[in-house]
């Protein structure tokens, strides 16, 4: 396998992992948090080029609600490279996102009793960004915004989730790494 198979192109074949874990401060509120970009903006090795973040891969972590509200409920993440004020899939800005969903359902074997049944994803929630050749998504603004929430949770106790971002260094032209600041803030 040559080199250029192994990093897309991009000259590093080292990923890294960025972890973060956002708590709620109640129940069913938005939250976010800035996570700085490790990749400093201004850091060129050679003339007109910068090194940008290169996303490859997203893991979620995602809290599991054993009590929901009015028989639906769930919990939704995004990473966006502006601040959000809600879970908003439509920005542009946002570059990942996830979600589960929990239905209330009446238990047959014990009558007048409920449990909580989620769809059938297993945790953490795996997201692969990359194009086939080992590309993947380019964020080149200095915070990443992480922000969850749930929905219809019927406990007032706030929850965590954790997203792992595995990424690695790309360098890039100048002018595409203005072009990408200007467009993702």
């Amino acid at each position: 396998m040559s080199k250029r198979s192994l990093d897309g192109g991009t000259g590093d074949i080292n990923p890294q992992f960025l972890t973060a874990t956002a708590t709620q401060a109640t129940g069913n509120s938005f939250v976010e948090i800035q996570i700085p970009n490790p990749i400093g903006q201004g850091i060129c090795q050679k003339k007109n080029k910068a090194l940008v973040m290169e996303v490859l891969k997203v893991y979620w972590i995602l809290p599991t609600l054993n009590e929901i509200a009015q028989g639906f409920g769930g919990v939704g993440a995004q990473l966006s490279t502006r601040s959000q004020t809600t879970l908003n899939i439509d920005d542009p800005r946002v570059f990942a996102a996830a979600s589960v969903d929990y239905i209330e359902f009446f238990s047959e074997t014990a009558p007048n009793t409920t449990a909580v049944m989620v769809n059938s994803l297993e945790l953490p929630i795996v997201q692969d960004y990359t194009d086939g050749a080992g590309h993947g998504i380019l964020v080149a603004t200095p915070v990443i915004y992480f922000s969850f929430q749930t929905q219809l949770y019927a406990s007032a106790t706030a929850v965590a989730s954790t997203v792992k971002i595995l990424y690695r260094f790309k360098e890039v032209n100048l002018l595409e790494v203005i072009g990408m600041i200007q467009s993702q803030q």
